[in-house]
């Protein structure tokens, strides 16, 4: 097998899908993945070393990755369930919930920098004095 025969230059493409529904959630799943690869850049070049210690932003990141983690799944079992010939109408209404959900949450979840009331916050001993 010659190697340089092999077309190097095309890369292998997620097919997307047909069905509107499966194609919102193909799209929210890119759309949270860009914001969290986004926050990650952002936070290492704004903050640096300091990163580890920005628990707002961190857990900002963390819901988006969780978030985008569920959508996948998701996805993942609604095509499955319709490939397999089966009644796929919880499957598609589960799906259309959460991604109603999802894009409530990356609404909320917007902000890059802190809050004025989390940059008041000093730590969990805050609630108790």
């Amino acid at each position: 097998m010659n190697i340089n025969k092999i077309a190097w230059s095309d890369p292998v493409r997620p097919v997307r899908p047909k069905d509107p529904l499966l194609r919102s959630a193909w799209y929210e799943a890119k759309i949270l993945a860009r914001m969290i690869r986004g926050r990650i850049l952002m936070g290492v070049l704004v903050y640096g070393k300091t990163l580890v210690e920005r628990e707002f932003l961190l857990r900002r990141i963390t819901t988006l990755s969780l978030y985008l983690f569920a959508v996948l799944a998701i996805l993942s079992k609604s095509r499955d369930v319709q490939n397999s010939g089966s009644d796929a109408a919880g499957e598609r209404r589960l799906l259309a919930l959460f991604l109603e959900e999802s894009r409530e949450m990356r609404r909320a979840l917007r902000r890059f920098s802190d809050s004025r009331l989390e940059k008041g916050w000093s730590g969990p001993n805050d609630f108790f004095y």
